[in-house]
């Protein structure tokens, strides 16, 4: 359990990390249910039926914004350094780093705080 194996997807072959670990337990997600998603298509589709049946069950967020979580609460394990994180979303760590770098600031500094 633990680690997500991405075979193929608009940034390649990866391996990523669920976060947090609760979620595993609370959303059953031990069982593996993947929608179908045709590959030589465009990545839009998927996107734009996760964020109608987010909007139709009154979710206060959009289905991308799932994926920016997951960022910062990685920015926020020190297990997970910002290179593996990148790799786990298929970024390069500047483009991660150029797009999360007020998290890791933030981060960085409550770290700082903690020791003083």
């Amino acid at each position: 359990m633990g680690r997500v194996v991405i075979s193929a997807g608009k940034t390649g072959s990866r391996q990523s990390l669920p976060l947090p670990r609760a979620w595993i337990e609370r959303w059953d997600l031990h069982r593996l249910r993947r929608p179908g998603v045709k590959l030589e298509r465009s990545n839009s589709g998927p996107g734009e039926r996760l964020s109608r049946a987010l909007r139709r069950a009154g979710a206060p967020f959009r289905g991308y914004d799932l994926r920016h979580a997951w960022a910062v609460r990685a920015i926020l394990h020190p297990q997970i350094s910002p290179s593996l994180a990148a790799k786990s979303m298929g970024h390069s760590l500047a483009i991660h780093s150029r797009t999360y770098q007020r998290w890791f600031d933030q981060s960085s500094m409550l770290g700082v705080l903690e020791e003083l």
